[in-house]
Formats: structure tokens, C-alpha cells, sequence
């Protein structure tokens, strides 16, 4: 998980304790289904559970919350499958594996959102203990001579402008954080005009 490094630590911490927390919760799910289908299979032949293993390997599983995706429903079914011919100790392991990877899935956006925000804050982080971002004395002479040229261009036109021009390489966060930290905004006019970025002279 090399992203890692470039989450601060409280994100890491939460991430990981989430990780670990799931591993469990999803052992448990596991043992739970498995020991349902044991009980509802209590009493039944051998011919018997074949006839219902054969059933459940062709049955399109569903879950309450959301549809299963096709490998979702491929790892329920031989979950399933495996449990009522008697593997159950494969059965809770596979169970397990299912239930994280529906997780996974489930929680994808709110995931990648923490990894996200916790780059995000470790990146400012950074700024501010004095790691200075590679476009740092490029974007702030930008701006000192664009204010200078057209003092009356807001501070959320420049900003655009910027991460249009620099898109990706630099977060908004981060140019307002110059800005202050520069004192380069300039005083507010009585009407924002728009312009386009000036650029200092090689």
C-alpha cells in the first residue's frame, strides 16, 4: 500500500484500524451464514444437498442494500455451494473473502475519498513545515505581477486561472495558502475586472 506514504498519519491510522475491523466483522459474517445453511440443512440426505447445491449454483444471489456485481455473485454462490456439501471450514474462509470484497466494493467512493482528503492534508502539511512545492516561486511571481498589472482581479479568478493552467500539479488549497502567507492579495476594488494571467520576464 505505497499510497500510504503520502497520507498523513491520522488518515493512515483510521484507514488501517478500518482494514483491520472489517477482517473481523467479515469472519464473523462468514460463520454466521455458514452455520444458517448447516442448521437449514439439518436432517437432509446426501441426494438431498446435492439437489440444493446444484440449485444455489444456478441461482442469481441478491443482496438488500445493492446489486452483486458478477464476481460478487460467482464467490456467494460457491460460498453457498461449498457449505452445504460439508466444506464448511473452506466455506467460512471463501465467506470471509466475499463479504470483504463486497466491502470493498460497497465502500469504494467513501475509501478513496479518505485517501483523498488525507493526501490532501498531509500535502499542506508539508507546505507548511517548510517543504516548498517545486512551482512555489513560479505561481507567486505569476501573481505578484498579474495583481500588479490588474489589482482588481479576484482572488478566486486567479485561482482558476491557475489550476486550469497548472492542472493537477497544484491544489487550490495551496495557492490560497501562498497568497496569504505572501500577503499578496491585493485591497478589495469597488469592481472585480477580469483579466489573464501576466507573466514575469525571463
Amino acid at each position: 500500500m505505497s499510497y500510504l506514504k503520502r497520507v498523513d498519519a491520522e488518515h493512515v491510522a483510521s484507514m488501517l484500524a478500518f482494514q483491520k475491523l472489517a477482517k473481523s466483522y467479515s469472519s464473523e459474517n462468514a460463520d454466521e451464514h455458514v452455520k444458517l445453511i448447516e442448521k437449514e440443512l439439518a436432517g437432509k440426505t446426501i441426494r438431498e444437498k446435492k439437489w440444493i447445491a446444484s440449485s444455489l449454483a444456478e441461482m442469481q444471489m441478491e443482496e438488500k442494500t445493492r446489486p452483486l456485481s458478477d464476481d460478487e455473485n460467482v464467490l456467494v454462490k460457491a460460498v453457498n455451494v461449498l457449505a452445504v456439501l460439508g466444506y464448511t471450514d473452506l466455506a467460512k474462509e471463501l465467506g470471509a473473502l466475499a463479504d470483504r470484497f463486497g466491502r470493498c466494493v460497497a465502500l469504494s467512493d467513501i475509501y478513496i475519498n479518505h485517501i483523498i482528503d488525507g493526501a490532501v492534508k498531509k500535502n499542506r502539511s508539508d507546505a507548511a513545515s517548510g517543504h516548498r512545492h517545486h512551482l512555489h516561486d513560479e505561481i507567486v511571481a505569476i501573481m505578484k505581477v498579474t495583481w500588479e498589472n490588474n489589482p482588481a482581479l479576484s482572488k478566486k479568478k486567479m485561482i482558476a486561472k491557475l489550476m486550469n493552467r497548472y492542472e493537477g500539479r497544484v491544489d487550490e488549497g495551496t495557492v490560497d495558502s501562498w497568497i496569504k502567507k505572501e500577503k499578496l492579495l491585493p485591497p478589495k476594488p469597488k469592481k472585480y475586472i477580469n483579466s489573464d494571467l501576466v507573466f514575469p520576464p525571463d
